[in-house]
């Protein structure tokens, strides 16, 4: 999924010369984000805003510790986005958990419903929100139902937690129906 990111591009520089020469470019991540958020092309704009049902596999895990410039991330000690793992975390600088979903639901731009689906803690329990339903399911259930609806991905760096406090805080038994 993300791998493509990674990949050298082959490009042609020009100059006042005329002589053309061929180069290649790789991208680098300098920083690691706390929450890194994948946006899924789900529509195709060129043919009306139709929906792309193509089923992909919704990773729970995504470690992008061999991408060009994460290794030496890791070695940082200085600066609030780096990666700094604790003395007892053993992880690699760029490993990432599955924290939240939205999804699409529907056929095309103009039509449909949006819900979320949101881990619960580090278990394997996630809440899905679905206007004002909340409902439980599991980890496997989640990537398996959302596989063709998944627009966006919400990833978490693994060992963030330990020196932030956590980004949100659910408590479900505070959500009332409306009426």
């Amino acid at each position: 999924m993300v791998s493509v990111i990674q990949q050298p591009t082959d490009i042609e520089i020009s100059c006042e010369c005329e002589q053309g020469c061929r180069a290649s470019e790789v991208q680098e991540f300098s920083t690691l984000p706390r929450v890194l958020i994948l946006h899924v092309m789900r529509f195709d704009m060129l043919d009306y805003g139709e929906k792309l049902k193509d089923r992909m596999d919704i990773p729970a895990q995504l470690d992008l510790s061999d991408f060009p410039g994460v290794a030496s991330l890791g070695k940082q000690s200085s600066g609030s986005t780096s990666f700094q793992a604790s003395p007892r975390s053993s992880l690699r600088p760029g490993l990432y958990r599955l924290h939240g979903v939205v999804s699409h639901l529907g056929n095309s731009l103009d039509s449909g419903h949006y819900i979320s689906d949101v881990a619960e803690g580090e278990g394997d329990s996630w809440l899905t929100f679905n206007d004002s339903e909340v409902s439980h399911m599991n980890e496997s259930a989640v990537l398996k139902r959302r596989a063709k609806t998944a627009y966006l991905l919400f990833y978490v760096r693994s060992g963030a937690e330990e020196n932030n406090p956590p980004f949100w805080k659910w408590d479900h038994r505070a959500v009332t129906p409306c009426p």
